[in-house]
């Protein structure tokens, strides 16, 4: 974990075993990931085949919560320099004539038969997918599917078709390869001008998980103080040092505004972190 801040900083470091830190700033930056594949499924059964006018990739999220469309990064996968589909991506399609490559011409809500179907009828979670692989790994920080012309916000995460209905919203994965595939912390837009927040995805850190699917929690305080452990953390600010020996890194930080990252977990473990010379005991605490 990584933490980078630039401001007033006093400090007190320096041990051959660890580093104890200390610090007052008035704001903290959060983890940042880069990949190089990305990709958004259903992240629910549709019961019927879904649409995807565009796929939109987006590196930056406006201050109210939605995509900045300012930032959008289809550009490195347009058509013109992707003339053999080679970055852009899909589960599969029917047609063939409607394939991965519709959701890349940058024609927002097309006719119906101008966008990307997937291949299956109706689609088991995960099941359609769309996406790209930049040339060089970068951390999309939003993303959206819109619909067609007569339905704009029916894509993968909520819409309708044959009498059916869905709104299960959408998930985002991410690969370093393209075969091995994690799903990547998201959140919905807290705000949107057009589309509708289950078309869409917040990824504020592009830290991954164990499933195609992990919803980002964050806890946010006003004139706060946070203790945390990390195992490493950059600062650049004028400083004053002092010597300190502690067997663990770690941090102090008195904050105005903070964001930390909260993650649950089912199992928890306590195992001793260095050389014990006698076998230890434990008990329960009343």
């Amino acid at each position: 974990y990584t933490t980078t801040s630039t401001s007033s900083v006093s400090t007190s470091s320096r041990s051959t075993t660890s580093t104890s830190t200390t610090t007052s700033t008035s704001s903290v930056s959060t983890i940042s990931i880069a990949h190089k594949y990305w990709r958004i499924s259903n992240a629910r059964y549709t019961g019927w085949r879904p649409v995807a006018g565009e796929a939109l990739f987006y590196g930056g999220v406006t201050q109210a919560g939605d995509c900045d469309t300012e930032t959008l990064l289809n550009d490195q996968v347009a058509a013109s320099a992707d003339s053999q589909n080679k970055y852009r991506l899909c589960s599969g399609c029917y047609p063939s004539t409607r394939c991965c490559d519709r959701a890349f011409d940058q024609i927002y809500f097309p006719v119906k038969h101008h966008a990307w179907r997937p291949q299956c009828y109706t689609c088991d979670p995960h099941e359609a997918w769309i996406g790209v692989a930049f040339h060089e790994p970068v951390h999309v920080k939003c993303v959206e599917v819109t619909g067609w012309d007569a339905v704009p916000n029916s894509s993968l995460g909520i819409g309708s078709g044959g009498g059916a209905k869905w709104e299960g919203g959408i998930a985002v994965q991410v690969s370093n390869d393209g075969e091995t595939w994690a799903g990547v912390e998201y959140e919905r837009p807290k705000t949107t001008n057009l589309n509708n927040p289950l078309n869409m995805a917040v990824i504020p850190t592009g830290k991954t998980c164990s499933q195609f699917e992990c919803i980002f929690t964050t806890t946010s305080t006003s004139s706060s103080s946070l203790t945390s452990t990390s195992k490493s953390m950059t600062f650049t600010s004028s400083s004053s040092t002092s010597s300190h020996t502690s067997f663990t890194t770690q941090s102090s930080i008195s904050s105005s505004s903070v964001s930390t990252v909260s993650m649950v977990h089912k199992y928890w473990r306590i195992s001793n972190a260095g050389f014990t010379g006698w076998r230890p005991t434990g008990k329960t605490c009343s």
